[in-house]
């Protein structure tokens, strides 16, 4: 948690530095360490979550989907490798958006450590009323063992901490937070189009329906009319 405190107060000071920086070459130095500071928080959160002391925020508004797709890719070191494609103009709930964002960074992450491409992600609602994250890499693919067993233990059980899970955080991270909020996580391998091998692996996150819904809307403009019908009225001002 003081890591994350830590992390947080270094976030806003860095904001403040690259909104008032105009040389090209040190902003782009200052990016570089906003991302190392991202990807700092994101190893304090997993860890908050291995050991059952992550606290859902509960405070703010909605999180639209593309947006928590964002800070997922935002997260991981090769995050330029990242294609989002079409995202549901939908979001997540305030108390889930952390979280749903720390289930995708680390299947982001693993594909793009095992695939020399592009990964591409898509969110399409579902007929339940949920939606489906769908995160596909152009690699080697999965065994049909691996992908069996993958499943299997996504499906299972949360396990205890062990020593694997301290070592490789991701999957063991996903597993909770799925397992936290109801959804699911699935693996598959695509075959090459010209062979019956694997050319890539596809895993996609099914969350639930109460993890959806409508995007906040903007704050209409003075004079528009608002929810009731009526335009907002002109804030008070002091006189000149």
């Amino acid at each position: 948690m003081q890591v994350l405190v830590l992390a947080e107060q270094q976030r806003h000071e860095i904001d403040r530095l690259e909104k008032d920086e105009d040389d090209p070459e040190r902003l782009k130095h200052l990016y570089e360490v906003d991302h190392a500071l991202t990807m700092i928080r994101r190893t304090a959160r997993e860890l908050r979550v291995l050991v059952d002391r992550d606290e859902n925020e509960t405070g703010g508004d909605a999180t639209s989907l593309l947006d928590v797709v964002r800070m997922a890719a935002s997260s991981i070191e090769s995050y330029s490798r990242v294609r989002i494609a079409t995202v549901a103009e939908l979001a997540v709930p305030s108390y889930a958006a952390d979280d749903v964002a720390s289930m995708i960074a680390p299947l982001l992450d693993n594909a793009t450590r095992y695939s020399p491409g592009t990964v591409d992600v898509g969110v399409h609602p579902t007929e339940s009323g949920g939606v489906i994250v769908r995160i596909a890499d152009s690699g080697i693919g999965l065994g049909e063992y691996h992908v069996r067993t993958l499943n299997a233990i996504m499906n299972g059980d949360v396990p205890p901490l062990d020593e694997h899970a301290a070592r490789h955080t991701g999957f063991p991270v996903v597993h909770r937070l799925a397992h936290r909020h109801g959804a699911s996580v699935t693996f598959s391998s695509r075959p090459a189009s010209d062979s019956s091998h694997p050319s890539g692996t596809t895993a996609v996150v099914s969350l639930p329906a109460h993890l959806v819904c409508d995007p906040p809307a903007p704050a209409p403009a003075l004079g528009e009319p608002a929810a009731g019908g009526r335009p907002q009225a002109e804030p008070w001002a002091p006189a000149p």
